[in-house]
């Protein structure tokens, strides 16, 4: 179920608004299922392609409070990061 729901955003986040994502989003991130971090750097990503970088970096940085974090997502994380501060 968890993969269905990040599966849909990943296709509607390029035709969505943004509280659409959000509400579609939502029942992944009020859990700590593996797919929560991956649905935090959706969002991040999401609102780095909309130019909305401080919404951005609010999910960025909750994605680095999330222990055992998969070094990719990290990595990501902290690369997006320092390109929105150097943006």
């Amino acid at each position: 179920k968890n993969l269905l729901i990040y599966k849909k955003a990943i296709l509607n986040s390029n035709y969505t608004d943004e509280s659409r994502l959000l509400e579609e989003i939502k029942p992944l991130l009020n859990t700590n299922t593996a797919w929560k971090p991956h649905a935090l750097v959706l969002l991040g990503d999401y609102f780095v392609s909309k130019k909305e970088y401080l919404k951005a970096k609010q999910f960025y940085i909750q994605l680095l409070s999330i222990n055992n974090l998969q070094r990719d997502l990290y990595d990501h994380a902290k690369f997006q990061l320092s390109s929105i501060a150097n943006d």
